[in-house]
């Protein structure tokens, strides 16, 4: 305890760490039994007397305040002073109980997140805000997505896992950056690509592209009928924003540079499928 908090209380603490470390696993149990309940009042619709929640909100506190304490006290900078820590013990000893639980007997409650990705791939309704961030950071670096945004992440991340924005189409994608990265163009002639537009227009009745922004499409951003009419097809749309070609879905606006995926084998592994075949997206295109 250091000298200077201990100058500003009446008396330093002279609590056992082993005795609060006790405690707190004490809590943690009559935690663990309250969630039993609680889970039971909601799968089964048992009838419980006790108001749950306020008994795990009470004994959550006092296992936070207790944990804290606990790990002053291998710090030396707690300035409580012992009567306030002593009244803390004795509202948790109230709830558990005084007898400590032999150590060779413990088993101390613990969380296994080694397959959250795998849960949060199939889109449960309930996700905390922070598990999802995580989740979503975690995605994006695994596809390849240069998005830096977390909201942005976020948003996509939901659309990827729910089909919103389909693996065809981040298929189509990177077979799209490939082909540009490696000097291939769309060999469409405006009469073509004409035909092609009307045919667009044609089949995906939410289109709405004029002719003149279809070929700004072909010609400035080397997009081929295919991917656009994919896009469409998803119920998705292209617009330009500030010259930048940008995915438009129910959540966001995304552009295409930063949502085109480098890898798909984290979806694959998950059990999302590509129908398209690479010779679907490369036919219109040429090497000059």
């Amino acid at each position: 305890m250091s000298q200077i908090c201990c100058e500003n209380k009446p008396t330093c603490s002279i609590h056992d760490y082993k005795k609060l470390d006790d405690l707190v696993y004490k809590l943690k149990e009559y935690l663990s039994a309250l969630a039993t309940k609680k889970v039971g009042n909601y799968r089964y619709g048992y009838y419980c007397g006790d108001d749950l929640d306020n008994s795990i909100r009470e004994a959550s506190v006092l296992k936070k305040s207790l944990s804290r304490i606990k790990l002053s006290l291998l710090r030396g900078t707690s300035c409580l002073d012992d009567e306030t820590i002593q009244k803390i013990v004795e509202k948790a000893i109230k709830i558990v109980g005084k007898d400590s639980c032999p150590t060779d007997y413990r088993q101390d409650i613990s969380i296994d997140t080694s397959n959250i990705n795998a849960y949060l791939m199939k889109g449960p309704r309930c996700v905390t805000y922070d598990s999802y961030n995580k989740f979503a950071s975690f995605i994006c670096g695994k596809l390849g997505l240069t998005i830096t945004a977390e909201r942005e992440k976020c948003d996509i991340t939901f659309e990827i896992t729910h089909k919103i924005i389909n693996c065809d189409l981040l298929y189509s994608l990177s077979v799209y950056r490939d082909l540009c990265n490696l000097g291939y163009k769309v060999s469409r002639t405006q009469e073509e690509c004409k035909l092609d537009w009307k045919l667009l227009i044609e089949n995906n009745s939410s289109c709405d592209l004029d002719f003149k922004t279809y070929m700004c499409f072909v010609k400035e951003d080397n997009l081929s009928y295919p991917i656009i009419d994919k896009v469409y097809k998803s119920g998705l749309s292209l617009i330009k924003v500030d010259g930048v070609t940008t995915l438009c879905t129910p959540l966001n606006n995304y552009r295409l540079s930063e949502i085109t995926p480098t890898s798909l084998e984290e979806l694959l592994n998950a059990g999302y499928v590509v129908e398209t075949r690479k010779s679907d997206i490369t036919c219109d295109y040429v090497k000059y």
